[in-house]
């Protein structure tokens, strides 16, 4: 076969793996998220007092939602690292972050449909920068939640993807109950402020531009306190 050729089947593959993913069909099971969370105490305290300690509860999510002139597709992140700070304070916890990292792989990112996953790995540069990074400014709460319970809380920071670095501004619905912290939100992006060209496949199909994140986290605390 000709490089043509070649080229043109490889094109063909690709668009057929896009209209399976639009019937409905899943080429592989997804594994869930997992968490990795790395906490220590911005300052030095008493003795027998440990950071508190994260784990993330079954059923936790953190996703990509994008759309298609075919159909929409998604991807579940399976992986997720926290790193950070904190610091003694009145609340129902006892501590407040001071600092966050939050990263993911890139790799680490999964829909059923393998083909897309080359192409999103190849977009987002993941040999480059293997890593989509957001690194916390600053939080505040902004206001009860209408219903259900919890608070609404407004973080600003810097999001690093494909190697491409942006100031973002976060909304979250914040739910704590005993030990337990419910994270609620979504955020709405576009690929071409990352340097990121939304694809297009033999003038039939088109990737919208805009993405949305979403996240649905609960983190449940585990704060040991004795001898170190």
């Amino acid at each position: 076969m000709k490089a043509g050729g070649v080229r043109r089947s490889g094109r063909l593959s690709g668009l057929l793996a896009l209209c399976i993913g639009a019937w409905g069909i899943s080429l592989h099971a997804q594994p869930g998220l997992r968490m990795e969370a790395r906490l220590a105490y911005a300052e030095p305290t008493g003795a027998g007092h440990r950071p508190p300690r994260l784990e993330l509860k079954a059923g936790s999510r953190l996703w990509l939602e994008g759309t298609s002139t075919l159909h929409p597709y998604s991807a579940d992140a399976t992986r997720l690292l926290l790193e950070g700070t904190v610091e003694p304070a009145e609340s129902p916890l006892g501590w407040r972050i001071v600092s966050l990292r939050v990263v993911v792989p890139v790799q680490g990112l999964k829909s059923s449909i393998e083909a897309l996953n080359r192409n999103m790995y190849r977009d987002l540069k993941a040999d480059q920068h293997p890593e989509i990074v957001f690194t916390l400014r600053d939080y505040a709460p902004a206001g009860p939640a209408p219903s259900g319970g919890g608070y609404w809380v407004k973080a600003r920071g810097r999001l690093m993807v494909a190697g491409v670095e942006r100031d973002i501004e976060l909304e979250a619905l914040l739910r704590i109950s005993g030990e337990q912290i419910q994270i609620q939100g979504a955020k709405e992006l576009f690929m071409t402020h990352f340097g990121i060209t939304p694809r297009r496949f033999l003038g039939v199909m088109r990737v919208d531009d805009k993405i949305t994140v979403r996240y649905d986290l609960t983190l449940l605390v585990r704060t040991d306190r004795g001898s170190p």
